[in-house]
């Protein structure tokens, strides 16, 4: 039997508090709508060029 991969973009949509604000999210999303697209302080998870891992990386740094 084949083992499934769970990446950390499956285990995020399972929780309920988003890692790039720590506000409540929706589950089944990776982070709340507000971090997906609308930050205005860091470039939000739908603009940012690069993995899930590497945004939470830039945002906590406050790289922009």
């Amino acid at each position: 039997m084949e083992q499934l991969k769970i990446t950390e973009e499956d285990r995020e949509r399972t929780e309920l508090y988003c890692k790039g604000c720590d506000n409540p999210k929706a589950i089944g999303l990776i982070v709340c709508w507000k971090c997906f697209k609308y930050r205005p302080d860091v470039t939000p998870l739908k603009y940012y060029d690069g993995t899930f891992k590497q945004w939470i990386n830039h945002i906590k740094g406050g790289v922009k």
